[in-house]
């Protein structure tokens, strides 16, 4: 068992730990180095798993299916009701529609 002894106001790379055996010794260890790069720079790197990079884009889903709004069933089958007896398509309708998509197009 590894335990933090003292943390406070200890620099990065300095923080002493101390390992417990089964029969209750303690023993002091240093703690971890940082890496450095050529230039100096203290760098941290993080490498995920097959499983943590898949648990990530499940997680990216989850909400984005989160985000998606219910779906209105009755105004679905009005609207499919108004298309199987012809009233759906009007002309104000389909002028609205043409407006929208010359706006889109203007807009790229």
């Amino acid at each position: 068992m590894i335990k933090n002894v003292n943390m406070q106001n200890v620099p990065v790379g300095q923080t002493q730990y101390q390992k417990v055996d089964a029969v209750g010794k303690q023993e002091k260890i240093p703690a971890p180095r940082p890496v450095e790069s050529s230039v100096g720079e203290i760098k941290d790197q993080v490498t995920l798993s097959q499983e943590g990079l898949m648990a990530q884009e499940v997680a990216k889903y989850n909400k984005i299916l989160k985000d998606i709004p219910d779906v209105d069933e009755a105004r679905v089958q009005s609207i499919k009701e108004q298309v199987r007896s012809g009233t759906y398509l009007t002309a104000e309708k389909a002028y609205k529609t043409v407006e929208k998509m010359l706006d889109a197009l203007r807009n790229l």
